[in-house]
């Protein structure tokens, strides 16, 4: 009779389930959601950016329509930012957050001098999302 070593099965589900835990501690902000969101539409990014958006209350026959539009929102602020000579910084910060939704203040910074100002409001979805109302 031969004996099977079951160590290094073990060894390999407790790898793994250290590796979940650690990446599940390692879910984005809603600042960083917003930062990354922004890097995506400055190096249009198009499928990346739209990415960062719920998509949750759309109804399953919408999906594609409404990607294609916040596909056409991502392309526009591109330009936008383009036509003010490229992006120079973005500033985030948490106006009111709690456990389903936050509300975070955008300050961008273009090359030209300009600057934007506005807010984006996040909901949980599996991780921050931006709500696309």
């Amino acid at each position: 009779m031969k004996t099977i070593n079951a160590f290094p099965r073990y060894l390999a589900v407790f790898f793994a389930l250290v590796c979940t835990l650690i990446l599940a501690g390692c879910s984005s902000s809603p600042e960083e959601v917003v930062q990354k969101y922004y890097r995506a539409v400055v190096a249009n990014r198009v499928d990346e950016a739209v990415s960062y958006y719920s998509l949750k209350e759309v109804p399953h026959q919408d999906l594609t329509h409404a990607r294609q539009k916040l596909g056409g929102l991502v392309t526009q602020q591109n330009r936008l930012i383009q036509q003010n000579g490229g992006f120079d910084s973005i500033q985030t910060s948490i106006v009111k957050q709690d456990e389903n939704t936050a509300l975070v203040k955008v300050v961008m910074k273009f090359k030209n001098g300009r600057s934007h100002e506005g807010q984006i409001r996040l909901v949980q979805d599996g991780g921050w999302k931006i709500s696309p109302r």
